[in-house]
This record gives C-alpha cells, sequence and structure tokens, in this order.
C-alpha cells in the first residue's frame, strides 16, 4: 500500500510524508536514549522493557502521530485553496477515502463540539488505534496513551465516534493505512508486539512520553508550520 500521500508535515502543497516523519522520531529517540539520557534513566527503561529498550523506546516515540492517518487530518475539510484541493486530490489518488461536504454539514449541523474536537485531535486517533481493536499486531494499549500525550496533555477520545470512525476509516482504506504505517515502523526499529512488556511503571511512562515529546520536536523543526 502506497501511503506517501500521508503527509504529516506541510508547506503549502509540498507535504513530508507521515511515515518519514515517523521514522524520522524514532531515530531522534534512539539518539536520545543513546547519548543523552542519563546512567539512572536508561538502567530504568532497560529494566523495564528489557534487551531492547533502545528499539522499544524508538519505535514508541515512533508512534505518537499515527492518528495523522485518518481523513480528518490529511483531507481538513475545514481547509479551502487550492493547496488543499492538491492534497486531497492526491489521497484520493492513493484509493483512501476522503471526507465529502455532505458530511462535514451533518457533524457540524449536530453542533457537537467535544465530537468535532475529538475526530480532528490525531493524538486522540493514535490513542484510539492501539486501545479499540485497530491495530492488527500485539501492542500493549499504554503505548497509544503515550502518543495521547505528546502534545502535553490528556484528553480521551469522545465516546461517541466509533460508528463514524468505522464507517470513515475501516471503509475508507484508512485502518489499512495506519496498520501498513505500523507495519514499517515495527520493521524499521527491527521489534515486535512481544518485544514490548504489557505493563509498565509510571516513572517509566513519564519518562517515554518526555522522550517522545523531544524526538517529536527534533524531527519537527524543518517543518514547523504549526501542524506538527
Amino acid at each position: 500500500m502506497d501511503t506517501t500521500p500521508i503527509w504529516a508535515k506541510k508547506n503549502g502543497s509540498d507535504t513530508y510524508p507521515l511515515a518519514n516523519h515517523l521514522k524520522d522520531t524514532a531515530a531522534a529517540a534512539l539518539a536520545l536514549y543513546n547519548d543523552y539520557l542519563t546512567p539512572p534513566a536508561r538502567d530504568l527503561l532497560h529494566h523495564e522493557l528489557g534487551d531492547k529498550a533502545p528499539q522499544v523506546t524508538a519505535y514508541i516515540a515512533a508512534t505518537h502521530d499515527l492518528g495523522k492517518a485518518t481523513p480528518f487530518f490529511a483531507c481538513k475539510p475545514y481547509e479551502t485553496g487550492h493547496d488543499w484541493d492538491t492534497i486531497r486530490q492526491r489521497v484520493k489518488d492513493a484509493g483512501l477515502s476522503t471526507i465529502n461536504d455532505e458530511y462535514e454539514a451533518v457533524l457540524l449541523t449536530e453542533g457537537d463540539k467535544a465530537l468535532e474536537y475529538s475526530l480532528r485531535r490525531h493524538e486522540q486517533q493514535t490513542c484510539r488505534f492501539f486501545t479499540h481493536g485497530i491495530c492488527n499486531e500485539d501492542i500493549p494499549p499504554w503505548v497509544g496513551v503515550v502518543g495521547l500525550g505528546h502534545h502535553g496533555k490528556f484528553v480521551a477520545p469522545n465516546t461517541k465516534i466509533g460508528s463514524i470512525m468505522r464507517e470513515l476509516h475501516e471503509q475508507g482504506g484508512w485502518y489499512d493505512a495506519q496498520n501498513a504505517i505500523n507495519n514499517q515502523l515495527l520493521t524499521s526499529t527491527g521489534i515486535t508486539g512481544q518485544d514490548i512488556p504489557r505493563n509498565i511503571s509510571r516513572r517509566a511512562f513519564w519518562l517515554l512520553i518526555r522522550i517522545t515529546i523531544t524526538a517529536d520536536r527534533i524531527a519537527s523543526q524543518k517543518w514547523e508550520t504549526g501542524n506538527s
């Protein structure tokens, strides 16, 4: 599956593929683990994550933006202009569904701002990927919660979005796209779901969030256009 049109950063109609940004983030996280963590911090993660702790850390950081592989982020139906039309056409040409005006009108007519917010927030969609049975690999749900917090706050996905997501994502090819990108991340970091522990301590959890936030900022510098 060609996931290139699914983007993470943009400048005009020029876009940077999501998979590339996530791999950049993995590389930054690996460098942070190997070169910048204090010995006690590395010892903590090695104790919690096992012998593949550097690779697991890199993978977890990389997954933070998987929720950008959704039509609400990739197509941004509320944006107008030639650049956005060009971006949406690339997504459509890749065989992925876009959000039509009628659907957006129905959503806005319902007037549920919390629902609309959840659909648009990519960190919430990252969380759902790991916590709602979308991921086709055996990844523990807490990985998605790390992604949920990578913008510095935790807002749980709206409980009403399940049927909407199934209609737009499963039928529109987006679940397949999310899994394709996630599989790329597992391959590029050299791990499987079985390498990730089922549970971790609070200390390790918060350390992983800090690493993820920092790695994301490092990987985003060139494309800092307000879309991170």
